[in-house]
């Protein structure tokens, strides 16, 4: 007997995941619900969210798999969202810019 695939909540066909190997910790789980990405906590596990991708945790395709259910969570690899860390990198650098900016006029007005 043939199982049927997954739905999301919008009726679409749920993403199938393609297996890692067992010690890659490579996915991240976005949580549809609270709309911010999984943390890893200390026994491997989600635990906890942030809304900040460079805090977010990577997962092995085991916990990946057990938290994918297109309703709740969604699971994607890192490959997928090299954009999105790309642009919060270009962030940093600017922020960080403009503290070197912001510590050189201070130093300039304090000699």
């Amino acid at each position: 007997m043939k199982i049927p695939r997954l739905r999301t909540r919008n009726g679409r066909f749920l993403r199938k995941l393609v297996p890692t190997p067992a010690d890659q910790h490579c996915w991240l789980i976005w949580s549809i619900k609270w709309h911010m990405w999984h943390r890893r906590g200390s026994t491997g596990g989600a635990s906890g969210y942030t809304r900040d991708i460079a805090e977010a945790g990577l997962f092995p395709f085991s916990k990946a798999s057990a938290y994918h259910d297109g309703i709740v969570n969604e699971a994607f690899h890192a490959s997928e969202k090299v954009d999105l860390v790309s642009m919060r990198m270009e962030d940093v650098r600017r922020l960080l810019t403009g503290l070197e900016q912001k510590r050189d006029a201070a130093q300039a007005v304090a000699a």
